[in-house]
C-alpha cells in the first residue's frame, strides 16, 4: 500500500506539482474540519437550521462546506432558524386537555388570526391533527433492524404480547453529494424525512456522529440500519390499529401475528401521542407560510388563516 509523508522544511514553491497539490489538499482537509468556534475563524460560518420539532443544529465551517450543508439541509426541508416562522401559540401537550391553546403571544400570528385562550385546533389544511391509531402504531414501531418490538395485540376478544425483531429493509432514496471531501450519512424518520448528516475532512466522522446523536431523540436512525416489522396497518381507521397484512418471512410472520390482529400498545406503551405536540410539528414552516385552520371553539368549529410572523431571534 503506497504511503505518503510530508516534509515542512522544504518550501511549498520547490516542490514537485503532484507534491504540492496533494499537500494543499490535505491542509485543506485538515483546516476545514478543524473544529475551531466561529468567531476564532476568520474565514468561518455558521448557520442555524430547526426541525419540526424544535431541535437545532448548525452548519458550521468554511464557506464552501457550509453552503453544500444548507444547500442538503433546505432540500430536506429543514429550516434556517432566521427564517423560521411562528404562531405565538402555546399549547398543552398532555392530559384532558390536550392541544388546547393556553397562552397567546400578544401581536402574534394567533393573536392575529382571532384564536382564543381554550380553542383546539383539530385539523391543519383539511387534514386531522390527530394521527390515527394506525398512524401511531407504524412511528412507535418504527426503528433499527435486530431491535427487539413487543407488541400488544387484541385477537378474539383477549390481549396477548408478541414480540418481534425487525427485518433489514432498504431506506427509502434520500439525499446525495458529490466530491471527495464531504462525508453525508442521512437519517431517516417514520415519515421517511431525512436530515443529511455532513461532515467534511479528518473530523467528518465526528461531525456525523453528533449530528446522528444529535437527532435521534426526534425518532431519526441511520439509513444503513433502517428496519421493518413487516406489518402495515389500517391508517384510515379513527379506533384501531389493525393489522391489514404480514408480509411473509418477516419477524411478524415469525412471530405470529394475523391479519386483523389489532395493535393496542408497543414495547408496554399504549397507543398516545401528544396532540399539543402534533400540532406544533404539523404548523411548521417559514414566516409568511399560511395555514387553514379547523377550531374548535367554545363547542363549535369555525375556520381560520393563519399566517406566520417571524419568530424571535437568538441573541
Amino acid at each position: 500500500m503506497p504511503a505518503f509523508s510530508f516534509s515542512l522544511r522544504a518550501p511549498l514553491n520547490e516542490r514537485h506539482p503532484a507534491e504540492r497539490t496533494l499537500l494543499l489538499s490535505f491542509l485543506f482537509l485538515l483546516v476545514s474540519s478543524l473544529p475551531l468556534p466561529v468567531s476564532s475563524h476568520a474565514s468561518s460560518v455558521a448557520e442555524t437550521f430547526v426541525d419540526a420539532k424544535g431541535t437545532s443544529a448548525s452548519c458550521v465551517g468554511i464557506p464552501n462546506v457550509v453552503t453544500k450543508c444548507v444547500q442538503l439541509m433546505t432540500q430536506a426541508g429543514i429550516i434556517r432558524e432566521e427564517d423560521l416562522g411562528s404562531t405565538g401559540l402555546t399549547l398543552t401537550n398532555t392530559g384532558k386537555d390536550d392541544g388546547t391553546v393556553v397562552k397567546i403571544a400578544p401581536g402574534s400570528a394567533g393573536d392575529i388570526a382571532g384564536l382564543h385562550i381554550g380553542d383546539r385546533i383539530t385539523a391543519v389544511n383539511g387534514v386531522p391533527t390527530q394521527l390515527t391509531p394506525g398512524m401511531i402504531a407504524e412511528e412507535m414501531t418504527f426503528g433499527e433492524r435486530g431491535q427487539n418490538v413487543k407488541l400488544t395485540v387484541h385477537r378474539a376478544g383477549a390481549n396477548l404480547d408478541v414480540t418481534l425483531v425487525r427485518d433489514p429493509k432498504s431506506a427509502p432514496p434520500g439525499p446525495t453529494v458529490k466530491g471527495f471531501l464531504y462525508s453525508l450519512h442521512p437519517i431517516v424518520n417514520w415519515k421517511g424525512q431525512f436530515i443529511p448528516c455532513l461532515g467534511a475532512g479528518p473530523a467528518g466522522p465526528a461531525a456525523v456522529a453528533y449530528c446522528e446523536s444529535h437527532f435521534s431523540g426526534d425518532g431519526y436512525i441511520k439509513v444503513a440500519n433502517y428496519g421493518s416489522t413487516g406489518l402495515k396497518f389500517d391508517t384510515a381507521s379513527a379506533t384501531s390499529a389493525k393489522i391489514l397484512f404480514v408480509d411473509a418471512n418477516s419477524g411478524a410472520a415469525k412471530a405470529g401475528l394475523q391479519p386483523g390482529d389489532e395493535v393496542v400498545a408497543v414495547n408496554g406503551q399504549p397507543l398516545q401521542i401528544s396532540l399539543g405536540q402534533q400540532v406544533k410539528e404539523v404548523l411548521y414552516g417559514k414566516a409568511g407560510a399560511q395555514f387553514h385552520l379547523t377550531v374548535l371553539s367554545g363547542g363549535a368549529e369555525r375556520a381560520v388563516q393563519l399566517t406566520l410572523t417571524p419568530g424571535p431571534k437568538s441573541k
